[in-house]
This record gives C-alpha cells, sequence and structure tokens, in this order.
C-alpha cells in the first residue's frame, strides 16, 4: 500500500506481507526461527524498490542493522525521531507547540538500545525541542548511562530472582 504525506514523505507499508524480523527470536537463541524469518523478510522487502527503513523499536532497527548483513540483506535504516527531525529541519513539519501543550519540563528518558547500541542521541532531544513549549529535563542517567529496562534482548520473557 503507498501513500502520501502532508510532509511529502512517500512511504509504502507491507500491510499483510509485513512479519517480525526474528529480534527476539535470536536473543532468545532461537537461531533456526530467527534466519527462516530473515530469509522471509529479506525475500519479500527485495521485491520492492524503497529507502529506508524506517523503525519505531530500537531493538528492531539494530536487528536489521546489525543481524541481516549476516544473511546478506544490507537496508538503510533511520528511527523514527531521526526521519522526523530531518523534515522539521527541511520545513516540512510543523513549528513548535502552543504554551499550553507543556507549561512545565518534559521529562525525558533515552532508550537504552536506542542511544547506547545505535548511537542516536540527539534525534529524540531534536524532536521533542521543536516540538514541545517547554524545555526538556534530562534523567540522572541519560544518554550512553541511560537507565536500563532490562527489557530487551528478551530479559522479559524471564523470570527474576526475588533474592537478588
Amino acid at each position: 500500500m503507498r501513500s502520501g504525506s502532508a510532509a511529502g514523505v512517500d512511504f509504502a507499508i507491507l500491510g499483510n506481507e509485513e512479519r517480525c524480523n526474528g529480534e527476539s527470536s535470536r536473543r532468545m537463541g532461537e537461531e533456526f526461527l530467527f534466519q527462516e524469518l530473515a530469509g522471509e523478510n529479506r525475500r519479500t522487502l527485495e521485491r520492492y524498490s524503497f529507502r529506508p527503513i524506517v523503525t519505531h523499536c530500537p531493538h528492531c532497527g539494530n536487528t536489521f542493522r546489525r543481524d541481516y548483513p549476516q544473511i546478506g540483506a544490507r537496508f538503510e535504516i533511520v528511527h523514527h525521531s531521526e526521519l522526523l527531525v530531518d523534515l522539521l529541519r527541511k520545513g516540512r513539519l510543523g513549528g513548535r507547540g502552543s504554551p499550553s501543550q507543556a507549561a512545565d519540563a518534559i521529562p525525558y528518558h533515552d532508550p537504552c538500545y536506542l542511544v547506547r547500541v545505535s548511537g542516536v542521541e540527539e534525534a529524540p532531544r531534536d524532536r521533542l525541542s521543536h516540538r514541545l513549549a517547554g524545555p526538556l529535563r534530562e534523567m540522572g542517567r541519560r544518554r550512553k548511562k541511560t537507565f536500563c529496562c532490562g527489557a530487551g534482548g528478551e530479559r522479559m520473557w524471564m523470570e527474576e530472582d526475588p533474592r537478588r
């Protein structure tokens, strides 16, 4: 399905052809399932002419960026915050929000996989500072030293040891 947008972005959505990229499978050690999913995705994506793949999930972006080349699939990957900042800088998105939208400082927490693994620090901050009327309030543990929730890399499927 193809569509246009007010920002002049030509994009496509795979719809029923979209599958999980296999990030969870690989992190849990299910290599066969990862290979199966990645191979199917590679064949699907290679049928189309596009660039880049825009992801909202830092884990999925990392998988496309670092794991897919291992099966010979190379795609340009952009986190959605990077795309939004690029559109703002080009004047293709609206400016600041109204003061009623944000009277106080806005707390921002870096997603650990986005900043630690993919090195994306400024794009989310730039996007938020363009859009919000209030200032950003940085957390104590931020950027490369951000606090990790522990749910990435499939730890969300593990039971925590109550003695820890």
